[in-house]
């Protein structure tokens, strides 16, 4: 029933509606029972929607009761409209961002896969961020079904005002000095325990540093280098040209994914980035 009911009502129709046969199990349960017709027509879906009518006119006190009673799920379903709205626009917005000339700086940054590969993304990211944490999730997967497809940059976009995101960002590229191998180490370490990161701040960078066997003494000597210092100030100012606001922000090939957006809206750029070198 919720995919013909997700046919013609809004998002927060949804929600109130999934909620309602929930509340009214014989309609439910013949509703399910039509939906596994194959070819139902025009017809049955009136049919369900008066149906629907005929509850709400007898029984007005249920869209209050429903609403209470289902709150998280009439906000899950809600957000789930949002992000799909969200999702239309993006596609919509690459066409301009195609046709808007960016640059960006690669040597001195974290960079993993070919150069030459036939899609790049660059990504501009915070380690404190919980909605980079997500990102980065949906992104390892990404990565790993296109081996040799991508080469990924990682740039930290970070405040001033905000002291551990810019630690944690030093000692990222500082790791990087020493190895690329402990330098991703690195990354993955801070993001899969960013709750610990933010609760103990650089007590577990030092102990996420230790982790990975990094040189402590020479991390500290990198991490007080003019030059990484300045790498993070003119990403940051690179970012601000780029049109980014907030973290995450990515770029595939040129078009921008604002967000921690789903792994299909990171699937569909890297098609059309590929298809655009044919």
């Amino acid at each position: 029933m919720q995919k013909k009911i997700n046919q013609f009502c809004s998002a927060a129709a949804c929600a109130f509606l999934s909620a309602l046969l929930f509340l009214a199990p014989a309609y439910s349960h013949k509703a399910q029972a039509a939906e596994t017709a194959p070819d139902q027509n025009n017809a049955d879906q009136k049919a369900q929607v008066e149906a629907i009518r005929k509850i709400l006119a007898e029984h007005p006190d249920l869209v209050l009761n429903v609403l209470r009673d289902n709150s998280e799920m009439v906000l899950e379903i809600a957000q789930q409209g949002g992000t799909q709205r969200r999702i239309k626009m993006l596609y919509t917005q690459w066409e301009k961002d195609l046709a808007t000339p960016r640059s960006f700086q690669i040597k001195g940054r974290p960079t993993l896969g070919n150069p030459d590969a036939p899609v790049t993304i660059v990504a501009y990211s915070d380690l404190t961020c919980t909605h980079c944490r997500q990102a980065e999730t949906v992104l390892n997967q990404v990565l790993q079904n296109y081996p040799g497809k991508i080469f990924f940059v990682f740039k930290p976009f970070v405040f001033k005002e905000r002291p551990l995101a810019r630690e944690a960002a030093l000692t990222l590229l500082a790791a990087f000095e020493q190895s690329q191998e402990k330098g991703w180490a690195l990354y993955h370490l801070l993001f899969e325990n960013q709750e610990k990161l933010l609760g103990e701040g650089e007590q577990y960078i030092d102990v996420a540093t230790a982790q990975v066997g990094l040189d402590n003494k020479r991390l500290q000597q990198d991490k007080k280098s003019a030059r990484l210092s300045r790498l993070l100030d003119e990403d940051f100012n690179e970012a601000k040209e780029n049109g980014v606001e907030g973290t995450p922000n990515f770029f595939v090939n040129g078009r921008s994914i604002p967000g921690a957006f789903p792994e299909e809206v990171f699937v569909r750029a890297i098609n059309q980035a590929m298809n655009d070198k044919r």
